[in-house]
């Protein structure tokens, strides 16, 4: 009667060890993080050309932002809305500067969280203005492998004129 129960709980501890070993090997991590150092190269050349649709690509379709002092935004649409409209509010303006400085990218399998800051300077009217400010966000790969933005939150500096 004891051996009849070895085998099940055999199973049970190779679908445990399965449940638990490394999804990715060192290889895949190394493409991880270079296709997510190349979501941040692309993020970065979207807001240099001004280009909403650019930045908008980046995101997941579930993407739910957190802006300092403002409300939760989830989901694609909303939150192209209000991009656009931040946008627009601006009115003309000319970004001459944008660098994204993460200080630590970590993979969790099909999920990523990121922590840094950014900087940048545009011109807007006759002056040049600098930014800086924080960021945190959550990667996810979509089904077809690629990062999105899932999840952001991110707060601004005191703007200062150059």
């Amino acid at each position: 009667m004891r051996s009849r129960y070895r085998i099940p709980w055999i199973l049970l501890g190779v679908v445990l060890l399965g449940c638990t070993a490394p999804r990715s090997s060192t290889r895949d991590e190394a493409a991880d993080r270079a296709a997510i150092d190349a979501l941040h190269h692309r993020d970065e050349a979207a807001v240099l050309a001004g280009n909403a649709d650019s930045l908008i690509a980046l995101w997941s379709e579930d993407i739910v932002s957190m802006p300092a002092g403002g409300p939760v935004v989830r989901g694609k649409a909303i939150n192209a809305q209000m991009l656009r409209a931040a946008l627009a509010q601006q009115g003309e303006h000319r970004p001459l500067t944008y660098e994204l400085r993460f200080e630590e990218v970590k993979l969790l399998g099909d999920h990523a969280f990121e922590w840094g800051g950014y900087r940048g300077s545009a011109v807007i009217g006759s002056d040049t203005l600098v930014g800086t400010g924080k960021v945190m966000r959550l990667l996810e790969r979509d089904s077809t492998g690629a990062w999105r933005v899932a999840r952001t939150m991110f707060s601004a500096d005191p703007v200062t004129a150059r």
